[in-house]
């Protein structure tokens, strides 16, 4: 059953971004992963911020990037198509070591898996990964 699978893994995400600083959702186009990442911000409600690359407006928001996140350090900063933006991920690598509150970041990518996944673990930190079958998890852990 499609809805009881997509239950499951909007359940694990949440329990991730309860857990980990910044999660990555990557896979194909079209496999729901904006829809879940709009789930989660409605049941956030004022504790989200949704961005979408695609969009012009939106990355003009993120102009200066290290100012954008940190003026919303509080919330669940939820950032869709991140791979348009590669000089994204430089950029969260310091923000994430300064503030690593759980549930921080959320980034969503619909690149190769493993292009994303290389890059994250290259820019942001070692990564926990989580494979399914149309997605990919992977979770910055908390530091020791």
């Amino acid at each position: 059953n499609l809805y009881v699978a997509s239950k499951v893994i909007e359940l694990e995400l949440n329990a991730l971004l309860k857990q980990f600083p910044a999660v990555a959702l990557v896979g194909s186009r079209q496999v729901g992963k904006t829809t879940l990442a709009k789930q989660v911000a409605k049941k956030l409600g004022n504790k989200a911020i949704y961005f979408d690359l695609e969009k012009t407006s939106d990355r003009r928001k993120l102009n200066d990037i290290e100012t954008a996140l940190n003026q919303d350090a509080d919330k669940c900063i939820i950032i869709d198509e991140a791979q348009v933006m590669p000089e994204l991920f430089t950029a969260l690598r310091p923000l994430i070591d300064e503030n690593r509150k759980p549930g921080r970041f959320l980034l969503l990518g619909s690149v190769a898996p493993k292009t994303s996944l290389d890059i994250l673990a290259c820019m942001i930190a070692p990564a926990h990964m989580i494979h399914g079958s149309n997605v990919t998890y992977s979770v910055v852990p908390k530091r020791r």
